[in-house]
């Protein structure tokens, strides 16, 4: 059910990422032609606008999976044990989708003006990050019980804080290279 409901409720993050990427596309081939030319400017007029739309897309995304969870998850799912969970794991990560919607599509607009690196460490570093979060309750509860999920209800909810904290992670080492 907990797995389920965790599948289900990633489904608007994974809209979101197809819309961010899809702007972020848009951008990255309009900016590669100024860059070309190096007209820095008009690259940070259209860095501006995609950021714009990317924040009020990933706003009313992450508004309505935190104001509306069983709405959001109803489109999914007619169970209720798995709505109920879902709505759960919904109301942390709804968190994220600002920072995801921002983060995410100024690290694949960079690459067109030639700042790899930037976004590989980033990546890199938040993928870590998320997987050490994911991977620490589970090692912690392991040990002391000998059991792997001696709650699975609150499996989801550590996977969600997990993610949470690798895309603020994420947002912060974009913000401070950028």
């Amino acid at each position: 059910v907990f797995l389920s409901a965790s599948s289900l409720a990633n489904q608007p993050f994974f809209i979101l990422s197809l819309v961010c990427f899809g702007l972020a596309g848009a951008s990255t081939v309009l900016s590669a032609q100024y860059w070309g030319k190096r007209d820095t400017a008009s690259i940070r007029s259209i860095y501006s606008i995609i950021l714009k739309v990317a924040f009020v897309i990933s706003t009313f995304m992450a508004l309505a999976v935190l104001i509306f969870p069983q709405a959001v998850m109803g489109i999914y799912s007619n169970n209720d044990e798995i709505i109920a969970a879902g709505i759960s794991y919904l109301r942390i990560i709804g968190f994220a989708y600002i920072l995801f919607g921002l983060s995410n599509t100024m690290i694949c607009c960079i690459r067109s003006i030639e700042l790899v690196k930037i976004s590989v460490v980033v990546n890199i570093t938040s993928f870590c990050t998320n997987v050490f979060l994911n991977c620490l309750p589970a090692y912690m509860v392991f040990h002391i019980t000998a059991k792997v999920w001696t709650k699975p209800e609150k499996a989801a909810s550590e996977q969600s804080d997990a993610a949470v904290l690798g895309m603020f992670v994420r947002f912060l080492i974009n913000q401070k290279n950028i």
